[in-house]
């Protein structure tokens, strides 16, 4: 069970008992929008994406919930760090994506950032030597974490998901601030 705590938050393993913030959460369109397809997902989905959640993952891969430190109980959202998929025909070693979502309750407080701050030191940590992250074009709320956490825009791309996203890339062999 992975537990990291920073500053003002607690990033933690999923628990059964997630479920109904969870859906909560992947209910609201402006969340709904930017996963997947886009579409709100039917609650036999939000069941089995928890359950996924739930699953152990080697290190440094991991799928936490999002919790303040002052109220534990509250999920303010998700954070990940695993695998990212190729597309169809694309080739390459396994590189790790590093993405997030939250209520939009708790959207312009700094969450995102600090909480994939503490992913993005364990993924260096790790030795890994990079870590992506891919968001629709006009997702700018995200794109701007990604900014703020020393991602560089690398442009659109085909490589990930089977769809073309907009893609950051955070290289730990060149000086960059986790704030």
């Amino acid at each position: 069970m992975t537990t990291i705590h920073t500053a003002r938050l607690i990033l933690r393993s999923f628990t059964a008992g997630d479920l109904a913030a969870l859906a909560a959460l992947h209910e609201r369109p402006e969340v709904a929008r930017w996963l997947g397809d886009g579409r709100i997902p039917t609650p036999a989905a939000t069941a089995a994406r928890l359950e996924s959640y739930r699953l152990a993952r080697p290190f440094p891969a991991a799928i936490l919930a999002i919790t303040a430190r002052d109220n534990p109980a509250a999920l303010l959202g998700t954070i990940l760090l695993k695998p990212i998929p190729l597309s169809a025909g694309e080739s390459g070693g396994e590189e790790f994506e590093i993405g997030w979502h939250l209520h939009p309750d708790h959207w312009g407080k700094g969450y995102a950032t600090e909480a994939a701050n503490a992913l993005l030191a364990r993924a260096r940590d790790a030795g890994l030597s990079h870590v992506v992250a891919v968001t629709y074009p006009d997702n700018q709320r995200s794109q701007a974490v990604m900014r703020r956490l020393g991602m560089a825009k690398i442009g659109l791309s085909h490589r990930y998901y089977d769809t073309e996203t907009l893609l950051f890339m955070r290289r730990f062999d060149v000086a960059a601030p986790f704030i």
